[in-house]
């Protein structure tokens, strides 16, 4: 798993790293809200992980920006692009063993979700083409 850059902050930071509404679940919870030790709300993200732990990204967030994610009015992508940012490594028993305050944009490319990438998938963009007759091609004699 790649190294994390940032500040190391505390492990209380988020008392109780459970989901507190599920947002997608696969395997496990992958897209969840939690609150931190202020109790302000945050959304999870699950982005890697090894054979030890599971890591996500945390951000602070908001109740209109969760009900935007859940009617597919915002990506996941912009959802996460926060100014207030974490990666906390939970291991196998779901307790938080590492986290670090980061910048958004130094989290690498292949860990965070794809632009358009919509939390309800029925509301992802499709690939749309158009049917077009063939042009006459006119020839000479």
């Amino acid at each position: 798993m790649w190294k994390i850059a940032g500040q190391n902050v505390p492990r209380d930071c988020f008392p109780h790293f459970a989901p507190e509404e599920m947002l997608y679940e696969f395997g496990g919870p992958r897209i969840f809200t939690l609150r931190d030790d202020d109790d302000e709300l945050c959304l999870a993200y699950w982005c890697d992980a090894d054979d030890e732990v599971d890591r996500f990204i945390v951000v602070s967030t908001s109740a209109a920006t969760v009900s935007s994610l859940k009617t597919g009015r915002t990506s996941v992508l912009r959802a996460l692009d926060q100014p207030r940012c974490w990666l906390c490594d939970l291991d196998r028993a779901n307790h938080l063993r590492a986290c670090r305050r980061v910048e958004f944009s130094d989290i690498p490319g292949e860990c965070v979700p794809a632009a358009g990438t919509m939390l309800p998938p029925e509301l992802e963009p499709r690939l749309r083409f158009r049917a077009t007759a063939p042009s006459q091609i006119t020839g000479g004699g």
